[in-house]
């Protein structure tokens, strides 16, 4: 390439206007194309400002968010402008996370993460990152992720696309086989190099040079999102969001938090919380979904609304699954103690969600962190769980009234 200093001689016997327009009209047909990268590899590119973006349609905005931190809008992307894997997923759309100028270092822990789950490592049950880049103008949200579009998140799912679920079998196979997923999706975050089987979980310790805990900090519905696979009835649930992840060499991360799914920890001063508090996190989730498998969306808005009280924190009515009584101690709610009994109880609970229940309640949902089960426990159970079901149809569709359940969790 020529320096710009010098000058091209098929230019010469140009006209100033010709040179003009040709100055003018270059950017056009130099739009970049997105490549999809391989193991710990995300392409990122770099934008300039007259650099043309290969989007040929936005959906909502006509313009890349700017609206507030890690804002996200949704674009369809010139087919001859993308090597992107999924033609499927393609062809509906992206999805264009945008970081405000000032956000780099969670841009980055993001890719960080989301690298290590590409290519031969890609996780069924993780977001996966296609492609970064970065907008070298001075403009508020400088720093984009490509994702694929999904078709909405849990939330969603619950809500509007299936409010009322069928108790069939195929849905119970599918409930189960997701709740796996997410237990391991979460294991990739917290110990990639374990989930990915590099290492065995005797050796999953902060002294193992080549281990990185991550703590994902962010594990509630809005951060799970669905997307829907063809010929099949049912979509597959991904973990998103790696930004409010934190991956360093020790298990305590920074606090972030929502105020519904928070872990108790979080109320108590000077205590760091670690990964620990996803597994709480998590509980809460699965516990709603319970509610949604056994009697679909109102269960779960009046298991909401029963969880609902003031919250000495905050000083506001809140729907979290712990309070703490006259003394101070901290405990889980009356109302998430008695719900659990009610599922227990429920027509339709058999065998696979009592134990799921119990494992929910006496493992996860546990207010001292130390009493936790560990995430790659809580995997291989409820893995052992997901292929009992598939193995034995009476074990996870037959009901049955509050059965002598035990589950060890150590």
């Amino acid at each position: 390439m020529k320096c710009p200093t010098e000058f091209f001689d098929c230019f010469e016997d140009w006209k100033p206007q010709e040179k003009n327009e040709f100055i003018r009209y270059q950017w056009s047909v130099l739009a970049p194309v997105f490549e999809e990268g391989d193991y710990n590899d995300v392409p990122h590119y770099i934008i300039h400002d007259q650099n043309q973006l290969p989007f040929t349609h936005f959906e909502g905005s006509s313009e890349l968010a700017y609206r507030c931190p890690r804002d996200t809008s949704i674009v369809h992307i010139h087919p001859g402008h993308h090597r992107f894997s999924d033609k499927t997923l393609s062809k509906r759309g992206f999805e264009i996370k945008s970081f405000h100028k000032d956000d780099l270092e969670a841009f980055k822990q993001e890719i960080r993460i989301a690298s290590k789950f590409k290519g031969d490592n890609k996780h069924e049950n993780m977001a996966t990152l296609l492609a970064t880049f970065e907008l070298t103008y001075e403009r508020q949200y400088k720093f984009h992720m490509i994702y694929y579009r999904a078709d909405g998140d849990l939330y969603d799912y619950w809500e509007k696309a299936h409010p009322f679920p069928d108790f069939s079998y195929d849905n119970m196979l599918w409930a189960s086989g997701q709740f796996q997923g997410l237990a391991h999706g979460l294991l990739a975050t917290q110990a990639p190099y374990l989930a990915l089987g590099h290492i065995s979980a005797e050796r999953s310790n902060p002294a193992c040079p080549q281990n990185l805990f991550g703590q994902h900090d962010g594990m509630e519905p809005s951060n799970i999102l669905y997307y829907l696979k063809p010929g099949s009835a049912n979509p597959n649930l991904v973990i998103y969001n790696f930004g409010v992840s934190e991956m360093t060499p020790h298990e305590a991360g920074s606090p972030r938090f929502t105020i519904t799914y928070r872990a108790p920890e979080y109320d108590i001063e000077n205590k760091l919380p670690g990964q620990p508090a996803d597994i709480w996190t998590l509980g809460c989730v699965y516990l709603e979904f319970v509610a949604w498998l056994l009697d679909g969306r109102s269960l779960v808005d009046r298991f909401t609304r029963q969880r609902r009280s003031p919250d000495k924190t905050f000083k506001i009515d809140c729907d979290t699954f712990f309070n703490s009584d006259e003394a101070g101690n901290l405990k889980v709610k009356d109302a998430v103690v008695m719900m659990i009994a009610e599922f227990h109880s429920h027509p339709r609970c058999t065998q696979y969600l009592h134990e799921f229940l119990e494992l929910i309640e006496h493992g996860m949902l546990v207010i001292n962190p130390e009493g936790r089960v560990k995430c790659w426990r809580l995997h291989e159970r409820l893995d052992a769980m997901w292929k009992k079901c598939q193995s034995n149809k009476d074990y996870a569709m037959k009901p049955l009234p509050k059965p002598d359940v035990s589950v060890d969790v150590p």
